[in-house]
């Protein structure tokens, strides 16, 4: 008789019945928290929360004066529903609302406002709503409003790798020094998409009034409204430039209307390898303040593709 039998037999059966763990869903309720899975604390349920949790915020307000919640393994945070569930800044504090570390690889946050968080400093200070450094995000059915930063006045993305999707959601109030809505930077594998989106009265003190894209090696604009931006030198809509790496901008179904800047109301770009294609978009009716002859944006490859409303000095020559 084979004496190794048992062994590999006892094997088997323990490696059967193990079993995968299974995700776990926590709640935040600030007025009744006293039950199993439910905490008074958003961070306290983040903490407690596993890989692949899903946190449920109950409906209501979460005033974080001077304090951000802190996301650092694969989780969802959501709340019941978009204005119903409110995490707010108040005011003035050393950090974004929303801290996303490079240790969080997925990382799902829907159904829920984001408002009034003001970073103050240099310009190269974070964002006022969420500084993301994961890998995978999604965001939908989010609103980020009256946010304050630098690079990124709601939200700035600096994740090398990875994919960020962003739907059904609202920039709308915020600024920054560049990106009044989000600034997106350093992505050189990076893939962004953002549709069914506004982003509406943003404004960045520098560039890109409402999204500002550098070395950004992928991104999709998909039926998404861009009005109503400013910035005070160029991009009042959207500003794209590259250092060392790559911008591949392609615009769907949506349009850039009515923003102004000092260069370029509309669309800017600076840099070399910037390649820029809209289909059946609109880019008109934005306004420069500057009435000098308009820059020469650099080596942008400008491509149109079915039926396209343009005016020309809506974007650089």
């Amino acid at each position: 008789m084979n004496n190794r039998m048992p062994l590999v037999l006892m094997i088997f059966m323990l490696s059967t019945s193990i079993k995968p763990a299974v995700a776990a869903e926590w709640t935040v309720n600030t007025s009744s928290c006293i039950h199993e899975r439910t905490f008074c604390e958003i961070q306290d349920a983040i903490d407690a929360a596993s890989n692949n949790d899903t946190i449920t915020l109950n409906d209501g307000s979460y005033e974080l004066w001077q304090q951000s919640i802190t996301i650092n393994k694969s989780i969802t945070l959501q709340g019941q529903s978009q204005n119903g569930t409110r995490l707010l800044g108040e005011g003035n504090a050393p950090s974004a609302l929303i801290i996303v570390t490079s240790d969080a690889e997925r990382v799902s946050i829907k159904n829920l406002t984001v408002a009034d968080r003001i970073v103050a400093g240099s310009p190269t200070m974070g964002p006022g709503g969420m500084d993301f450094r994961g890998g995978d995000l999604t965001l939908d059915n989010v609103i980020f409003k009256n946010n304050r930063g630098g690079w990124g006045g709601a939200v700035r993305i600096t994740s090398l790798f990875g994919t960020v999707h962003i739907q059904n959601s609202r920039f709308t109030g915020n600024t920054g020094f560049a990106g009044g809505g989000m600034a997106v930077y350093d992505g050189s594998a990076l893939e962004l998409t953002i549709e069914n989106s506004h982003f509406n009265d943003n404004n960045a003190v520098f560039s890109g009034g409402a999204i500002l894209l550098r070395d950004v090696a992928e991104a999709e604009l998909d039926s998404v409204e861009i009005r109503d931006n400013s910035a005070g030198n160029t991009g009042g809509g959207v500003h794209a430039f590259t250092d060392t790496g790559t911008v591949d901008l392609i615009v769907t179904a949506s349009s850039i209307e009515n923003n102004n800047a000092s260069k370029v109301g509309g669309l800017s770009t600076k840099g070399e390898d910037i390649a820029v294609t809209l289909k059946d978009s609109q880019l008109q009716g934005n306004t420069s303040r500057d009435q000098s002859p308009k820059p020469d944006c650099g080596g942008v490859v400008f491509r149109l593709i079915g039926e396209n409303t343009i005016s020309q000095s809506d974007r650089c020559q």
